[in-house]
């Protein structure tokens, strides 16, 4: 599989556009976990780093699945990688 063969579904940036929603999203999972556990509600500094983070995973996730429309850049080997970073970089530098 080469760089031709893949195409980007959402890119980081499309995710980091939805931002705030995967934050207030996480912020109600949270607070439903605080129903069930009161002591949640005890540190709002961990709540904050909680959502952040949370949030970061989440991101992070989406880009992997969505980022290439096979769902996955799945690749065989340590050569592939290293030939699609070497396809990149050849088309960044116009070659």
């Amino acid at each position: 599989m080469n760089l031709e063969e893949r195409r980007t579904l959402a890119t980081a940036s499309d995710i980091n556009l939805i931002r705030g929603q995967i934050e207030d999203a996480v912020a109600l999972m949270i607070e439903e976990l605080a129903n069930i556990n009161p002591e949640i509600k005890e540190n709002p500094a961990r709540i904050e780093n909680a959502i952040k983070g949370i949030a970061e995973k989440i991101s992070q996730e989406m880009v992997y699945y969505f980022g290439y429309d096979y769902g996955q850049p799945a690749y065989e080997n340590k050569e592939e990688v290293e030939q699609v970073l070497i396809e990149r970089l050849n088309k960044l530098a116009g070659l």
